[in-house]
C-alpha cells in the first residue's frame, strides 16, 4: 500500500490545508481497500485527482457596475 501522495504541491480549495491522503475503506472481510479517492486532512473534502483539485477555482464572473444599462420600456407601462 503506497501512502505517499503523488502530487508534491497541494492546497485545498475549501480550507487551504496542504495535506491529503488516499481514502481507504475496510471490506466485509476486514481487509483494507484503497479507493480511487483522496481526502483533505483539514476539512475531509473528497476528490478524485489532487492535481486538478489543487488548482484555484475559476474566477467568478463579475458584472461591471459602471457599464451603461439600457432598459426597454414595456408597451404596457403608462396605459390605463
Amino acid at each position: 500500500m503506497n501512502t505517499q501522495p503523488p502530487t508534491p504541491y497541494f492546497c485545498c480549495r475549501i480550507c487551504g490545508s496542504r495535506e491529503y491522503e488516499r481514502v481507504v475503506v475496510r471490506r466485509r472481510d476486514g481487509k483494507p481497500y484503497d479507493t480511487a479517492f483522496y481526502a483533505c486532512m483539514g476539512c475531509t473534502t473528497m476528490f478524485g485527482d489532487p492535481e486538478k483539485y489543487t488548482q484555484p477555482p475559476p474566477q467568478p464572473k463579475t458584472t461591471r457596475v459602471d457599464a451603461p444599462i439600457s432598459f426597454r420600456r414595456s408597451r404596457e407601462v403608462g396605459r390605463l
